[in-house]
């Protein structure tokens, strides 16, 4: 309806006659909406169909914020209500089909994964970028776990070496993060994302070198000395994370490069309830949150050894490094 940004801001009400005349709605059936969004939901009755913003309705009017509730009640929802029906029709068994998925069943996607899908609404693609950038800018500390200065200050490079490739690095908080940790070092960051993101975003961050690229595909820079991959691999079943990781190990010079993976990683007991929730929100969309035991596992399949595992205490969000091995 709009009602979020139709309240004034500046704490003062609406008459719910004012409101539907402002949303061009019928005001009988906002009074029936508000009735019940004043008592467990965001906004104050403070007179008889008299409405006002609280602190807890101004939170949607953050964009980035109103990115992740639409793409929570838009995307998953949707895919959470038809997910025991997805499990009856097609079996009792983890998602390991991008294409094969409560998402896809509940939104009929065709022959698109949720990633396609939403990329063909670019209002709904707008929402999905917000929510990704709201998720940076809450866990963006994590690029202080890996010692990134540090590990590149060996590294002979001058303006034009690429020193860290930021693999489906979203809209580039990250990336700009990382480059300015390592600003006193010769060379450059390098964001890699999506045609359709880079085209949506590439003009917000001028400072930013950008590529277009799809991560399933031949990585086309060769032996940086970083490539770092961050809550990208649980959005996939695990034969397509096997794919993403050995594209980024064929680029990778032995005993140079590195790989740095940052993830939420799951105890083997007593998982939290975040972890928890977002492996069955990844569920919807054939991924999953994994174990210490299953990344190295992954790693080791295809010649990549785990050389060091960083976290954050109390945090199940966590950070491996990884070595391709001489012989690959």
């Amino acid at each position: 309806m709009g009602v979020f940004d139709a309240l004034p801001a500046d704490g003062s009400s609406y008459s719910a006659t004012t409101l539907a005349e402002k949303l061009g709605v019928e005001k009988e059936l906002l009074v029936r909406f508000m009735r019940v969004l004043t008592v467990v939901g965001p906004f104050a009755e403070v007179g008889e169909d008299e409405y006002t913003h609280t602190p807890y309705s101004m939170v949607y009017l953050v964009p980035e914020l109103r990115g992740i509730f639409k793409l929570m009640y838009d995307e998953y929802n949707l895919a959470n209500a038809r997910m025991y029906e997805f499990f009856r029709n097609n079996g009792f068994k983890s998602p390991e089909d991008h294409l094969l998925n409560p998402y896809c069943f509940a939104h009929q996607t065709g022959e698109k994964n949720m990633w396609e899908h939403i990329g063909a609404f670019p209002e709904r693609f707008q929402s999905l970028n917000l929510a990704m950038v709201a998720q940076t800018e809450a866990t963006s500390w994590t690029v202080g776990i890996f010692p990134f200065k540090d590990q590149l200050k060996q590294v002979k490079s001058d303006n034009e070496s690429v020193l860290v490739v930021d693999i489906g690095g979203g809209s580039g908080h990250v990336t700009k993060q990382i480059m300015k940790i390592v600003e006193e070092i010769p060379g450059k960051v390098v964001l890699q994302e999506r045609d359709e993101l880079i085209d949506s975003i590439g003009h917000t961050i001028p400072e930013v070198t950008t590529m277009k690229y799809d991560f399933f595909t031949p990585q086309p820079i060769k032996g940086a000395p970083i490539y770092y991959i961050r809550r990208c691999l649980h959005d996939w079943p695990d034969v397509d994370c096997v794919r993403i990781l050995k594209v980024i190990a064929a680029a990778m010079t032995a005993g140079t490069s590195k790989a740095v993976i940052s993830e939420i990683v799951l105890p083997s007991i007593a998982a939290d309830v975040e972890a928890g929730w977002m492996d069955i929100t990844m569920m919807a969309l054939s991924g999953r949150e994994r174990t210490e035991k299953a990344m190295g596992e992954f790693a080791e399949s295809f010649g990549l050894k785990t050389t060091r595992n960083l976290s954050w205490p109390r945090n199940q969000l966590c950070r491996n490094r990884g070595n391709p091995r001489v012989d690959i």
